[in-house]
């Protein structure tokens, strides 16, 4: 077994790594995603959801030795899975790590490498309601104003390896989305990063009683979240990302030069 230590870095897709060098990365992360193949399984959903990828964040961050990333979602509306791909250059070889981040209570198997088959038997995300706070307005213009005034509200942290880590909000959403498809109910998903590596996403939608709130991780170590100080999420540490394929969040890497 393959075990991978995952710790997402990030930034917008304009702040990506630049030149000819980092267009040959991206085509060749879109390539790998573009041969990911998902099949529901259970109740009835339009295969097509599934089959939406989209590049909604760029990364790198030199001081863990990844020269190149993507953040992929999955879905039309709200994303049904994340996936993360990170090119670790090292001296013999070039990697690409992946995490799979599973957002979604519809099943489904998705093949996404040799021998990788990824069936999760629940999702990471768990939607509550956000109480004690003014409801959607009926502008959009102001519900997306609301929206980030929301996520500034919560705070977020890790600790790895015995050391305790404040993350960093990202300032704009990496991806905002209609709940439902219904206009008038709008959602996004914020990043809070260490340095610049995304390791937790808040997600904050509105719905018709109000606004609603899920996180789920990018990493292995143990977050936290809070809200005006109160604690609302937390995870225990994983140790190692591992190549588990009933896990809602998992991973695993192979030589680019396989591909």
């Amino acid at each position: 077994m393959i075990a991978v230590f995952l710790l997402s870095s990030g930034a917008c897709l304009a702040q990506g790594p630049e030149g000819e060098k980092a267009d040959s990365n991206f085509r060749s992360m879109q390539k790998l995603v573009d041969a990911i193949r998902v099949r529901p399984l259970g109740r009835p959903i339009e295969a097509s959801e599934f089959e939406t990828k989209t590049a909604i964040l760029r990364f790198g961050d030199a001081t863990r030795e990844t020269s190149d990333g993507v953040i992929w979602k999955i879905g039309t509306d709200r994303p049904l899975v994340i996936v993360a791909m990170e090119i670790v250059d090292k001296a013999s070889q070039r990697d690409v790590n992946y995490e799979f981040l599973c957002l979604t209570e519809q099943k489904f198997e998705m093949v996404a490498g040799a021998g990788w088959t990824w069936k999760p038997s629940v999702s990471a995300l768990a939607m509550k309601p956000l109480q004690g706070v003014p409801g959607p307005s009926p502008s959009q213009q102001t519900r997306l104003r609301q929206l980030k005034q929301l996520a500034r509200r919560f705070e977020a942290s890790e600790v790895y390896l015995g050391q305790h880590y404040r993350l960093r909000l990202m300032p704009q959403p990496i991806d905002q989305y209609t709940v439902d498809g219904r206009s008038g109910l709008d959602g996004a998903v914020f990043a809070f990063v260490h340095g610049t590596n995304p390791e937790v996403l808040l997600l904050l939608e509105a719905t018709d009683n109000g606004w609603q709130f899920g996180f789920a991780r990018l990493c292995g170590a143990a977050p936290q979240a809070t809200f005006d100080g109160r604690v609302v999420w937390t995870k225990p540490s994983m140790d190692q990302v591992v190549n588990s394929w009933t896990l809602p969040y998992t991973g695993n890497a192979q030589a680019i030069d396989d591909q």
